[in-house]
């Protein structure tokens, strides 16, 4: 549970961080460079599935719903990458169990 709520709060963070990079990208402020642009068009990832999936139903003013489907998106990432690292973990690092009793 402790590796999930970190996750889930660094992605949070890196989510704020590429949306933000998105936002002045949008309004043509964005510095010069690579790595800003690289983070705000990043912020794709993190806009999906949910806000690929229920964009026209954002669209007609539901708004208020936006930073919860961040929310759901970020829970359903970090639920992803905490399953990764458990079976990298299982399929590299864990000693194979060869007592067999039979």
């Amino acid at each position: 549970m402790k590796r999930f709520i970190t996750i889930w709060i660094l992605l949070a963070g890196l989510c704020f961080f590429c949306w933000m990079c998105a936002f002045a990208k949008d309004e043509g402020t964005i510095p010069e460079g690579v790595l800003f642009n690289f983070f705000a068009e990043f912020f794709v990832v993190f806009d999906f599935p949910t806000h690929m999936l229920f964009w026209d139903w954002l669209y007609d003013g539901n708004w208020d719903f936006y930073t919860i489907f961040f929310a759901i998106n970020i829970t359903l990432d970090s639920v992803m990458i905490v399953g990764l690292i458990k079976s990298i973990k299982m399929l590299f690092f864990q000693k194979p169990n060869i007592n067999r009793n039979v």
